[in-house]
C-alpha cells in the first residue's frame, strides 16, 4: 500500500512539474502576442522567469528518457524506443502539421511542406517538436553505438561524455542560422543540448530525492548564490565589451543552458521537499495540465487567436503597462485550461495518441 501511495505521489510530483512549465510555455506566447522586446518592467521581469520554460522542457524530456535509455542494451530495444517515439511524438505532430496547413489555407496565410519533411516550422511551435523528434533520434543512436564502445559504463556515457559531446550544436546551430536565417530549427538547433543534459539531471535527482532536508536547503543555498555570482559575471561583462547573452536569448546559449540546469534543480528540489505544493498543484489542475501537456502544446495557440479581439474590447487600457500583468496571468490559465477541456472531449481513440 505504502509502495502504491509512494508511487503515485512520485508520478504527481512529476506531472505538476510538467504542468508548471507547460503552463510557462502558454504564458510566454500570450505575453508575445502583445508585446515585443519592449515590455513594462514588471513584464519584463516575469518574462526572465518565464522564458525558461521551452528549455525546461526540453531537459524534462531528456530527464524522462533516461531509464528507457539506460537499459537500451540491444538492436530490438532501439527498435522499442523508436516506435515509441513515433506512436507519441511523431504521430501526433503530423496530425497537428496537417491542422496547421488547412488553417493556413482557410486564413490565407503563406504554405509550406516543410514542416512534413521536419526541415522547418516558423509557427505554432511545431520547431520545437521538430527539435524534440531530432533530440531523441539523436539520444537513441549515440546511446546504442558508444555503448558498444564504451562496454556498457553507461553511467559515465549518460552523465558526462554524451552531455560534452551535444555542446558542439552550439556552434553548428550558429553556422546554419548565418546561412537560414528564417529558419526557426537552425536557431534552435542547440536545444538537442538541453534534452541531453535531461540524462544527467535524472541521475543526480535520483540521488537528491534520498538526502535529507538540511542537505536540500543546502543545495537551494549553492543554487542561488551560483545564479547571483554568475548573473553579476555575466552583467558586467556585457557593460564592459557590450552585447553578451545573459539569462536567455536566440539563438539559445551555452550560458542559458547553465541558468535552466539550475532553474531545473531548483524547482524540482522545492517539488521534492515542500510536499503541500504537490497539494496545491493537484487542486489547481497542474499535474492534469503536466499529464497531457503535449496536447495542450499542440492546441493552446489557436485560442490566442481569440485574444487580440477581447483584450482590445476589455483591456485596451492596460495592455502597454504593467496593469496588463492581471489580464495576462488569467488568460493564460484559462487557455491551459480550455485546452485541457477540448482534450477530455475527444474520443478515446485520438485521446489515447496524446495521454502520456
Amino acid at each position: 500500500m505504502n509502495e502504491k501511495l509512494s508511487k503515485r505521489q512520485l508520478i504527481d510530483k512529476y506531472s505538476i512539474f510538467k504542468g508548471i512549465i507547460i503552463l510557462f510555455v502558454v504564458s510566454i506566447h500570450v505575453l508575445y502576442k502583445f508585446h515585443g522586446h519592449n515590455k513594462p518592467g514588471l513584464l519584463e521581469a516575469f518574462n526572465y522567469i518565464i522564458s525558461f520554460s521551452v528549455p525546461l522542457f526540453m531537459i524534462l524530456g531528456g530527464f524522462f528518457l533516461t531509464s528507457k535509455l539506460e537499459h537500451l542494451k540491444s538492436t530490438e530495444h532501439l527498435k522499442f524506443l523508436f516506435t515509441y517515439m513515433v506512436k507519441r511524438v511523431l504521430i501526433p505532430y503530423y496530425i497537428f502539421a496537417v491542422l496547421l496547413f488547412f488553417f493556413r489555407m482557410l486564413t490565407n496565410r503563406p504554405l509550406s511542406i516543410l514542416p512534413f519533411l521536419l526541415i522547418d516550422a516558423n509557427t505554432h511551435g511545431l520547431y520545437f517538436i521538430i527539435i524534440y523528434i531530432y533530440s531523441y533520434i539523436f539520444s537513441g543512436l549515440s546511446v546504442y553505438f558508444l555503448n558498444f564502445v564504451l562496454k556498457n559504463k553507461k553511467n559515465i556515457l549518460l552523465t558526462t561524455i554524451l552531455p560534452l559531446i551535444s555542446l558542439i550544436f552550439f556552434p553548428v546551430s550558429k553556422i546554419l542560422i548565418e546561412y537560414f536565417p528564417n529558419s526557426s530549427v537552425a536557431g534552435t538547433l542547440s536545444y538537442i543540448s538541453y534534452f541531453i543534459f535531461g540524462f544527467p539531471m535524472a541521475i543526480l535527482c535520483r540521488k537528491i530525492s534520498l538526502v535529507n532536508s538540511i542537505k536540500k536547503f543546502k543545495y537551494l543555498s549553492i543554487l542561488c548564490f551560483f545564479c547571483f555570482i554568475y548573473t553579476g559575471c555575466l552583467y558586467f561583462i556585457r557593460k564592459v565589451y557590450g552585447h553578451f547573452p545573459i539569462i536567455s536569448g536566440h539563438p539559445p546559449t551555452i550560458f542559458n543552458l547553465i541558468y535552466s540546469v539550475c532553474v531545473f534543480l531548483f524547482i524540482y528540489i522545492i517539488l521534492d521537499e515542500i510536499k503541500i505544493l504537490t497539494l496545491i498543484g493537484k487542486k489547481i489542475l497542474l499535474n492534469k495540465f503536466g499529464e497531457e501537456s503535449l496536447f495542450i502544446f499542440f492546441v493552446h495557440p489557436y485560442f490566442i487567436y481569440l485574444l487580440p479581439v477581447i483584450f482590445n474590447t476589455f483591456f485596451k487600457n492596460i495592455i502597454h503597462n504593467n496593469m496588463f500583468i492581471f489580464p495576462w496571468i488569467v488568460s493564460s490559465y484559462l487557455i491551459t485550461f480550455f485546452s485541457l477541456k477540448f482534450y477530455d472531449i475527444l474520443p478515446l481513440r485520438f485521446k489515447s495518441l496524446f495521454s502520456r
